[in-house]
């Protein structure tokens, strides 16, 4: 008999019980956004230091530059999961409150907690300078139709402005000034137009993977308007999810080991493993659309 790792039997557990309650009645309805759903951030930091970073999904694209510090030296890009955690932290709380400016705590301890992590000596530093990455990247979300002869874009920042006082020695220390993030004003139109609901305690079971959380977010999305089975080559997948890895079979490998964690957590998951491949068939979303009015700012 085959011994279960730690880490399945986590997921395991956790199945137990996402499938004993809804999001909804354990109060862990979350969201992310279409724009963030349709491609995504490195999973890694990008080799070669190039000036941008772009990942395509047809005939759109998410194009990242990184920012720089004081001294006009760059801050890399956001990569890994906890830009992803971050986002889906933002992303719920503007969907829960409809407010542009969100509170981040008054300790970075207590900040870390909420998005799932431990503030130990290499998360903080981490936390820290991630945060200071995806806020001050220049992102860029464009459309190009040579058929339709169409050309278009919007630069859509996260942050508008971002402020944290927290003092890395002292983690739990509580700041006497707040720190927040006032996200720009049309991403976070974006997010209540467009919001993609998930179940956060599948965020947290599957949070040491950001390919793994990518393909849940994707998965889920497009499985709530998904009528009839089509196939999709790894190629095209690789291309809007991972397009990081050294070829198409490592990624697809990886891949394949992420299915198997989020099937742990969505057993009505109906995605099959075909020749070059996934075949997705009809499913019930892990979580269904959300009705609920989106009260969008007056201007």
């Amino acid at each position: 008999m085959k011994t279960m790792t730690p880490s399945l039997k986590k997921l395991e557990d956790c199945a137990v019980d996402i499938l004993s309650t809804s999001a909804q009645e354990a109060r862990s309805l979350g969201f992310s956004t279409r724009v963030l759903v349709q491609a995504s951030l490195p999973h890694s930091e990008p080799t070669n230091n190039p000036r941008a970073w772009i990942r395509r999904n047809g005939n759109y694209c998410l194009i990242i530059q990184p920012g720089v510090d004081s001294s006009g030296e760059s801050l890399g890009f956001p990569h890994g999961n906890i830009p992803r955690l971050v986002l889906a932290y933002l992303t719920t709380s503007v969907v829960r409150t409809k407010s542009r400016e969100i509170d981040l705590g008054t300790s970075l301890s207590a900040f870390m907690r909420e998005i799932g992590l431990y503030s130990n000596g290499r998360d903080i530093r981490r936390v820290k300078e991630q945060l200071a990455r995806l806020f001050s990247a220049s992102i860029t979300f464009r459309f190009d139709d040579e058929k339709a002869r169409l050309i278009g874009g919007a630069h859509r920042p996260i942050a508008r402005e971002f402020q944290f006082w927290w003092d890395d020695r002292h983690p739990e220390q509580q700041t006497l000034f707040p720190n927040f993030v006032r996200l720009d004003e049309e991403f976070h139109r974006e997010i209540l137009e467009h919001p993609v609901p998930m179940d956060l305690r599948a965020i947290q079971a599957l949070k040491q993977s950001s390919l793994a959380l990518d393909i849940y977010t994707w998965l889920n999305h497009r499985m709530s308007y998904l009528d009839k089975q089509v196939r999709i080559p790894w190629k095209s997948i690789e291309q809007h999810i991972g397009s990081d890895y050294k070829s198409t079979r490592e990624f697809s490998r990886w891949s394949r080991e992420a299915l198997i964690k989020i099937k742990a957590i969505w057993p009505e998951l109906q995605v099959d493993f075909v020749h070059g491949g996934l075949l997705l068939k009809p499913s019930r979303p892990h979580v269904q659309r959300v009705s609920h009015q989106v009260l969008l700012p007056t201007k």
